[in-house]
């Protein structure tokens, strides 16, 4: 699933821009009717020089169908920093 139409976080600059690295610093599981993750994805520019951001997001596995099921807040550069070094 894309990221949300509203372009809650900040760190989505325009529509042309559409290539990130994404990278999973945090996730926990929760094993519902399938499996909750909880996951913190940090967000960097496409060549890695460039921390844009990170948000939490929950995704949901439905005995192997995937859905997004929670859009979190978005963290900062910093935050992100400090959840990695954990």
């Amino acid at each position: 699933e894309a990221l949300p139409e509203s372009n809650q976080y900040s760190f989505i600059l325009s529509k042309e821009e559409t290539s990130y690295n994404f990278e999973v610093i945090e996730a926990s599981q929760q094993v519902v009717a399938g499996t909750n993750y909880k996951l913190t994805i940090g967000v960097s520019s496409i060549d890695d020089t460039a921390c844009l951001g990170a948000f939490k997001v929950v995704l949901w596995d439905h005995f192997g169908e995937l859905s997004i099921t929670k859009w979190g807040e978005e963290l900062s550069c910093e935050e992100a920093k400090s959840l990695k070094s954990n």
